[in-house]
This record gives C-alpha cells, sequence and structure tokens, in this order.
C-alpha cells in the first residue's frame, strides 16, 4: 500500500480507515478491489470480514455459504 500511495495509485479520497468503514462514514465501492491493511489485530479483521459479509451478502452472482455469517453459535461448540 506504501507503494501505490507514493507511486499516486491511491489517492487520499480512495482511502478509509477501518473505523470508517465498520461504523459506515463511507461507501464501500460497489465494484474494482477493496484492500486491506491489517496491523495485526485479530478484532479488527473480524469486524471488517463480518461488516464486508453485511454488505455482499446480497449481491448476485456471488459465492455464498447459508451456514457462514453467524456468530451465534461458535464453531469452537461442536455439535450440528
Amino acid at each position: 500500500m506504501r507503494q501505490a500511495i507514493a507511486g499516486g495509485a491511491l489517492p487520499e479520497a480512495r482511502r478509509a480507515t477501518l473505523s470508517r468503514i465498520v461504523t459506515g462514514a463511507v461507501n464501500v465501492p460497489r465494484e474494482g478491489r477493496i484492500v486491506f491493511k491489517s496491523v495485526g489485530s485479530a478484532l479488527q479483521d473480524l469486524a471488517l470480514a463480518a461488516r464486508y459479509y453485511e454488505l455482499l451478502r446480497a449481491r448476485e452472482g456471488l459465492p455464498s455459504a447459508p451456514d457462514v455469517g453467524s456468530l451465534k453459535r461458535p464453531v469452537s461448540a461442536g455439535g450440528a
């Protein structure tokens, strides 16, 4: 990302912080690539993944997994 910013390929107007994306303060582009630079916090990664899942799950033509997206029962709980 540093190279993209330095080379002018990622202008300020196309960047957003994780908190701005999760809170909906900025709109996620409908097309094109979205890049996330993690700083090593698993909680932030999970928050972003959950937000993108919410935003993208209704789009047609995207692969889906019906059992993904529910954090009500953790995988570690076992059973069916």
